[in-house]
């Protein structure tokens, strides 16, 4: 109960053999082994911190032999390959590999546990989460796969003249999302809330645009309109700022960042279907006529009722996010400098923990 598996070890000498775990001896070997077999993944999350710094995936195979030799081949690869940045991403992320490998196999699924830093242990790393991923098509990886190509990782240098692996900070969420078997965008008001995310945002608006114009199944028709009539009405709100910015002889730029940030904050507070539709409506008038609207009226309406009125606002925001026509403004775009040195702070507490 010590080096082999500490955790069975007493947690409160007060109550004694009550708080140990025990388990049959006969599965001692087994345990002994089980590391060659797992995967340990490193982890960047941006939104759970120092709770979550590593991972340990155990996929659910069906031929020991033939996995044996896709063991030995992915343990071989680059350490890119073993940086994620939540649960839902290590588990699509291994089964993507796998199933690469080993065509003939059906591996669907994986437990992943979470390991990261909490507040009363200080010392060492406990586990803080665990999720539990059955897929049961193609669909999640092939739309995973989409989702990476276009959020790809970034070498980040750091001061000291080494680097690590930066994942986008999107690819978080979307790939819980995924794993859940949620909407992709499901809870993006949570990055756009969230300063230490959002910030990220802006060096990904490229791909999230791509995302959301995409017919390619990452999002469906009704989604896909309801995010280009937010476009278009951005645009108009853009337009109409920057002219009159233009006429007062002002900069135009703080103008238009001025706009994204009343939006932003007025979909962000939205806290119940009322007031969600208060704001979407004025959004939508401001700028004028919309032909997405008119055309598609009938496929947006479900996103303003009592069942999916949280879809809409993720929505929208994504749309504020992902829009990437010239006349955007900065707003997103942050000090590459000081995010990659957050980054680099990061990273070297996590190695120096491991």
């Amino acid at each position: 109960a010590q080096w082999h598996a500490p955790g069975m070890m007493v947690r409160h000498s007060g109550l004694g053999a009550a708080t140990a775990l025990g388990a049959p001896p006969a599965l001692a070997l087994a345990l002994l082994f089980a590391p060659l077999g797992c995967f340990f993944y490193k982890l960047q999350s941006r939104r759970a911190g120092r709770r979550a710094r590593f991972a340990l995936a155990v996929p659910y195979i069906h031929d020991l032999q033939a996995y044996a030799d896709v063991r030995r081949g992915l343990a071989q690869q680059q350490l890119g390959g073993l940086v994620a940045t939540s649960a839902g991403h290590v588990a699509l992320e291994l089964l993507r590999q796998i199933r690469i490998d080993m065509r003939h196999q059906e591996v669907w699924g994986a437990s992943v546990m979470v390991l990261g830093t909490v507040t009363w242990n200080e010392k060492q790393k406990s586990r803080t989460g665990r999720a539990e991923v059955m897929l049961r098509s193609e669909a999640a990886l092939t739309r995973y796969a989409r989702v990476r190509s276009v959020l790809p990782d970034r070498v980040v240098p750091t001061r000291d003249g080494g680097r690590f692996i930066a994942h986008a900070s999107s690819l978080e969420l979307f790939a819980d999302n995924l794993a859940a078997g949620r909407a992709i965008y499901q809870g993006f008001v949570e990055l756009m809330n969230n300063k230490d995310t959002r910030e990220f945002l802006g060096s990904e608006r490229k791909g999230l645009s791509m995302l959301v114009t995409a017919e390619d199944g990452i999002l469906d028709p009704q989604e896909v309109a309801f995010v280009e009539a937010c476009h278009k009405a951005l645009s108009k709100n853009y337009g109409i700022a920057g002219e009159r910015a233009k006429g007062e002889s002002v900069d135009g730029g703080a103008r238009l960042t001025k706009v994204y940030e009343r939006w932003r904050i007025a979909f962000g507070r939205a806290r119940n279907l009322e007031s969600f539709r208060k704001e979407l409506m004025d959004f939508w008038s401001r700028g004028g006529a919309n032909s997405t609207l008119q055309a598609q009226w009938k496929v947006v309406l479900p996103f303003l009722t009592a069942t999916r009125w949280k879809h809409g606002r993720d929505l929208a925001l994504l749309a504020l996010a992902s829009y990437a026509r010239a006349e955007a403004p900065n707003a997103l775009t942050n000090d590459a400098a000081g995010v990659d040195d957050n980054n680099a702070n990061d990273a070297a507490d996590a190695a120096q923990g491991e």
